[in-house]
């Protein structure tokens, strides 16, 4: 009896750590929030080159154009193109529909400090920019 006792107990301490890892790997794949944010990851959006919207509103405000990409009219990412040459995207006027594909990085990790004045939900390190 004591040896069966002994295989219940473990069979119920293997579901258990099974089922909590299973917990653990279901929570980072959804993508709850903050953990979600602080990670990066490969993406395609279409949007509209336009210049980025300053955090700050209020007081002096430079006037400079920080050219970025502004997807469904609402949300706005930092475009980062030192992986090929910029000459292209400076060709792209603001208001032009672009393809870009990258990597998806948070703006604390992106290395782009320029950029941290700006409202962005982050930087796309990009691979390639289209016009569409």
């Amino acid at each position: 009896m004591s040896h069966l006792r002994h295989k219940i107990f473990l069979l119920v301490i293997l579901f258990v750590v099974v089922g909590g890892g299973c917990l653990v790997l279901l929570v980072r794949a959804g993508g709850s929030g903050k953990e979600a944010e602080q990670e990066s990851r490969e993406v395609v959006f279409e949007g509209v080159l336009d210049c980025l919207p300053h955090k700050q509103t209020e007081g002096p405000v430079t006037q400079e154009c920080a050219l970025g990409l502004r997807v469904n009219n609402e949300t706005y990412y930092g475009v980062s193109t030192n992986r090929f040459s910029s000459r292209g995207v400076v060709a792209l006027p603001v208001g032009t529909a672009v393809r870009v594909r990258g990597k998806l990085e948070p703006i604390e990790k992106s290395g782009s400090g320029r950029l941290r004045a700006y409202d962005v939900k982050g930087v796309v390190k990009t691979s390639s920019l289209t016009a569409i």
